[in-house]
């Protein structure tokens, strides 16, 4: 009789515990059905749609075309992006090789132009449409370091390690010009509107001007930002110096550099701004422009301690605290306009054409915002809480 009982429970163990097991892989099959149907509708993930999305790699710069209607970003590992920027959708990707700094529509023509840090030191210019190599401007002494191109789209600057600008002929990549007189490293060049001046600044503290054709220094403008000049904008009608940099010292306390945003008159070479910056800040600069119609000045810091999500700022170029009357007393200014949401680091800033959109980038991420009104029409961060008044979370999209 024991014998008996004891068979029936081993029976009854074997029938629950082989239940459960078929039950769990039915349970299972029937997962995975429903995950090859769910794959079978979402399509492979390398065709997944993807909106602003720019990974591999740290983003060093952005462009739009001359219509406004495209736009162009590299990351550092040298991945070029091309944009639809009303749906933010990647046109295509173009492979230009490691240690990229920059990339943007050259002129108005469909052609793209690359620089980068390779053994060379070259600038390359790509076919948009069909990424084949065009041209090669090799001869670059010290790693390029900044680019920058005329509005006709027939010259090139760079600047860099071996402290000098060079002027490129975009048509054949020669050297046109080289322009000598940094004691350091130049961090950013610029091109007058009129095709007349090119504007240097330099970890030296200075800012030069020369003339683009003849290759005379024209001006200095010493100890524009005492502890290094970072970026250097022509105002549109190239009257104005828009600089931006590191002063030393002011921040005794935190033991940590200021860096400031100045304005400077390009008949006298003197600041503007007796009494106060349009910025001060103690995390590190990436932006300081002019937007193209001449309206706004636009500032921009990277992500840091007191600020763990970079914002841009938007200043009133027009107002009358920019140029002062004689004897009139300044008081600080305050910006037009913040714009944040984007979550994390930026490292490149630019207006369209138009001035109409703000397009940053940082962190593998693009944001782009409209500059009247601080919405974001793209990219950024879902459900931010930095997010401006009004301005709705954006939703999330591939």
């Amino acid at each position: 009789m024991k014998i008996g009982l004891s068979g029936i429970i081993t029976l009854l163990i074997f029938f629950i515990l082989t239940g459960m097991n078929i039950s769990d892989v039915s349970a299972a099959k029937k997962g995975k059905k429903k995950q090859a149907v769910k794959e079978k509708q979402a399509g492979p993930a390398s065709q997944k749609e993807t909106f602003w999305a720019h990974p591999n790699g740290n983003l060093l710069s952005a462009s739009f075309a001359s219509d406004g209607k495209s736009a162009v970003s590299v990351n550092s590992e040298g991945d070029i992006f091309f944009w639809d920027v009303e749906s933010g959708k990647k046109i295509r990707t173009v492979r230009f090789g490691t240690r990229a700094i920059s990339a943007a529509f050259f002129g108005n023509t469909k052609i793209a132009l690359a620089g980068g840090l390779d053994k060379n030191n070259a600038i390359l210019m790509q076919n948009l449409t069909t990424g084949e190599k065009i041209e090669t401007l090799a001869g670059h002494k010290g790693g390029i370091t900044t680019l920058a191109f005329s509005t006709d789209g027939d010259n090139i600057l760079s600047g860099g390690w071996n402290h000098q600008v060079t002027l490129w002929g975009g048509t054949h990549g020669d050297i046109v010009r080289v322009f000598k007189g940094h004691n350091a490293v130049v961090h950013s060049v610029a091109v007058s509107p009129n095709r007349v001046l090119v504007a240097s600044g330099s970890a030296d503290g200075t800012i030069k001007i020369w003339n683009m054709s003849t290759g005379e220094l024209t001006q200095t403008i010493k100890k524009a930002h005492k502890k290094g000049v970072l970026k250097v904008s022509f105002s549109p009608n190239g009257k104005l110096i828009l600089s931006g940099g590191i002063e030393k010292g002011k921040d005794k306390k935190n033991k940590k550099d200021i860096y400031s945003i100045k304005l400077w008159d390009l008949e006298t070479g003197k600041s503007l701004f007796k009494k106060t910056n349009f910025s001060e800040d103690q995390e590190e600069l990436v932006i300081a422009m002019f937007s193209p119609n001449g309206k706004y000045v636009l500032s921009g810091n990277k992500s840091g301690t007191s600020t763990p999500n970079a914002t841009l700022k938007l200043w009133d170029a027009t107002a009358p605290e920019i140029i002062p009357a004689k004897g009139a007393v300044v008081t600080p200014k305050e910006p037009l306009r913040i714009f944040s949401g984007h979550g994390g680091g930026i490292s490149t800033v630019t207006f369209s054409p138009d001035s109409t959109r703000i397009l940053a980038g940082g962190d593998g991420t693009l944001t782009i915002w409209e500059t009247e009104t601080g919405k974001i029409l793209g990219g950024g961060v879902a459900n931010d809480a930095t997010l401006p008044t009004g301005v709705p979370p954006v939703p999330s999209q591939g």
